[in-house]
């Protein structure tokens, strides 16, 4: 065996019959042509690779006379086999044959592109040469960095080529094709790994791959040790780097698998409500980390695949809030659903038995309740016409403030000072003997409840000048005039202002009484040291704490709701109550009227009329207590006739109270220590803005 300069190898001629070459392993080194003639005259061809020894190669069929007559031979066949000599001659004219077969299986030319499929005829020196079905050529692509062979597998009846690349695929047997995959558990098409890198590594060289949804590929020199890095997607587990070292001539599949667990999660409200507005959360269990975030009826979150995490969903107004759920992260998906249940009503039960004034249980200061109770807020009030008023909220914690932040003045130059009482409703139910319930709602749930308007009352005590009444911070609130007096000074505001009425009177104090599960409210909100008289105590001792009720306050005025005064300090006359002969007669605001018996003795309270349903009047119908048990709150009574009531008692006497009744006055009657309390039911407006209300004239 020799070399020559053009790197061509020459081999001798080797005879060996077939069943020896089908035993012989030797693996022949590439691109040597190999001839074998058969006991059935046929000739053999195949072409060596440099990896399988002559038994596995693939073998091209050609019998002698094939070859002698596609070289140009005009004899018979039987002249042709005739003409054949010895096994050497033969040998030599196959040889010459085959080699005269315009380049068929002798010749490989080299392309100066990849052949496509007009590729049809190649060069072959000064001669233009067709090629075969079965030929090969050799093109040097730049990608590769080396050759690549390409076989002709068919030329169809139009005249076009099919050609596919050859053998090893095109990979050199001086470096490995590394086949490089991405997927997840998503799918083999995820869209999230579009776009993804790929960065590849050897011998302080870097190569990024953008994965596009095809599969990628790289050339390693052989021997070579390199890394395969995935970049990271979010919401994914991501494959971790991947080291190999490169073989020659191999083409190595690398597949890198993203894994997550889909997370479907579905909001709904038991009542068909709509939740497009809801927001839903994943957070990490180990740190409270967001992993993904959403609002709508549906969302989707991906969490890495072995990652524990929490799903939980935000608060809806009028909705019990449905628990969090925790999973781990171990499936391909996951549906996770949450519904919301209708806050229809809550309920506070009384047990009449007991003389303890913490004789009220239920839902206490929640679900319902709480949300009435949120909405008792202080607000700047205007009229802007007849019946009609636009207001501006004031902070919770800071009167002296709007909503917005703004400075608010409350002296009367930007309105009066109120407390905005919502709209709701009620329902008495009977327990037992012992035992009564009311419930609260926002809407009627069984056409039976009783229906609360939404309405304002003063922050303050009220100040009367130029003959009508206001609420206003840093006045004294105005005493020595009757009832028929304080209705002449609000009726002078215009339509719809009033003082404070029986109704407006019994919602204070069974919201009182629903905040805290306690009758005797001085106990926990405290006696106060409010006066009355001439100099009586000046308003607003409250703005810098808001609508922050007082805990057992001992110096200024008492709050509770939002109201500056809620008892003690001064009277305030009620309207709507026409008392003869102990039969109170109530005129709701809706106009009608009905007739309540009170009790007939002056005392401190043990019943009110309320527990026997079905609308909560807080008219006392026994007494025989004290301050500390039942009602905790006084009652005075007169047998005559056209008398009013005086709620809140004086002063900061231990007889005062929400439930307070002064029933034995005429309409008539002025005293230094009574006073009353502006209120107004109509139209009210919010304004849209600070700015927007602040534009508006007082007047």
């Amino acid at each position: 065996m020799s070399e020559s300069t053009t790197g061509a190898y020459v081999y001798q001629q080797i005879v060996k019959s077939t069943a020896e070459w089908a035993a012989d392993k030797t693996v022949i080194v590439e691109n040597v042509w190999l001839f074998e003639r058969r006991t059935d005259g046929k000739i053999v061809t195949k072409l060596s690779d440099g990896k399988h020894c002559y038994a596995d190669l693939d073998e091209y069929g050609l019998s002698a006379w094939d070859a002698a007559q596609l070289g140009g031979y005009e004899g018979t066949k039987e002249e042709f086999y005739l003409s054949l000599g010895t096994l050497d001659e033969k040998v030599e004219q196959v040889t010459n044959l085959v080699n005269s077969l315009d380049g068929k299986f002798a010749e490989t030319p080299d392309l100066p592109s990849t052949p496509g499929e007009d590729t049809l005829t190649y060069q072959s020196g000064e001669a233009t040469r067709n090629f075969s079905i079965g030929q090969q050529c050799r093109v040097y692509e730049e990608k590769e960095k080396d050759y690549v062979f390409y076989q002709l597998y068919n030329i169809t009846a139009e005249k076009k080529a099919d050609w596919r690349v050859a053998g090893s695929g095109g990979t050199s047997s001086f470096q490995e094709k590394a086949v490089i995959k991405l997927s997840s558990n998503q799918g083999v098409n995820d869209a999230a790994l579009v776009g993804k890198k790929v960065t590849v590594s050897y011998s302080g060289q870097q190569t990024e791959l953008i994965w596009n949804g095809e599969a990628l590929e790289i050339s390693i020199p052989m021997q070579v040790e390199y890394d395969v890095t995935p970049e990271s997607a979010s919401g994914y587990a991501s494959p971790e780097a991947q080291t190999y070292v490169a073989v020659g001539g191999n083409e190595r599949q690398i597949s890198l698998v993203y894994s997550c667990e889909k997370v479907t999660v579905n909001v709904t409200a038991d009542d068909g409500g709509d939740c497009s507005g809801r927001t839903v959360t994943v957070k990490k269990t180990s740190d409270s980390s967001v992993i993904g975030t959403g609002k709508g009826a549906q969302v989707i979150v991906k969490v890495p695949s072995g990652t524990g995490y929490t799903v939980s969903v935000d608060s809806f107004s009028g909705y019990l809030k449905p628990s969090d759920q925790s999973f781990t992260a171990n499936s391909a998906g996951r549906i996770v659903s949450f519904e919301y249940e209708k806050i229809v009503d809550a309920g506070i039960t009384f047990d009449k038995s007991k003389s303890d004034p913490q004789n009220i249980t239920g839902e206490i200061n929640s679900g319902v309740i709480k949300m009435i109770l949120a909405k008792f807020r202080r607000c700047l009030c205007k009229k802007t016409k007849d019946g009609e008023v636009t207001i501006a909220y004031l902070r919770d914690d800071n009167s002296n403030f709007y909503e917005d932040g703004t400075a608010a003045k409350l002296d009367g130059t930007e309105g009066d000072v109120m407390v905005d009482f919502p709209e709701f409703y009620y329902k008495w139910v009977k327990v037992d003997n012992n035992k009564f319930t009311y419930r609260f709602a926002f809407y009627n749930v069984d056409g039976t409840y009783k229906h609360v308007p939404r309405s304002l009352v003063g922050a303050y005590k009220g100040y009367m000048t130029g003959n009508k009444l206001y609420s206003r911070s840093g006045v004294t609130p105005t005493t020595n005039k009757s009832t028929n007096d304080f209705d002449g000074y609000a009726t002078a505001r215009g339509s719809g202002y009033q003082r404070i009425d029986f109704q407006q009177h019994c919602v204070i104090a069974f919201m009182l009484y629903a905040k805290y599960g306690n009758r005797n409210l001085q106990a926990v909100l405290g006696a106060g040291g409010a006066v009355s008289g001439s100099s009586a105590t000046t308003t607003g001792s409250s703005n810098a704490t808001g609508i922050t009720d007082t805990q057992n306050e001992t110096s200024k005025y008492v709050c509770g709701l939002g109201l500056e005064g809620v008892f003690g300090g001064i009277y305030e006359w009620v309207k709507g109550v026409i008392i003869n002969n102990y039969v109170w007669t109530i005129t709701d605001p809706d106009g009608s009227t009905r007739n309540v018996n009170a009790g007939t003795t002056s005392g401190w309270i043990t019943n009110v009329a309320a527990e026997n349903g079905p609308f909560f009047d807080m008219i006392p119908t026994n007494v025989g207590g004290s301050e500390t048990t039942h009602y905790s709150d006084y009652y005075y009574e007169n047998s005559g006739g056209s008398l009013v009531l005086a709620r809140s008692y004086y002063d900061s006497y231990t007889g005062g109270g929400v439930a307070y009744a002064g029933a034995d006055s005429g309409a008539s009657g002025t005293y230094s220590h009574f006073g009353s309390r502006l209120a107004f039911r109509g139209v009210i407006r919010e304004a849209s803005s600070v700015s927007a209300f602040k534009a508006l004239s007082v007047l």
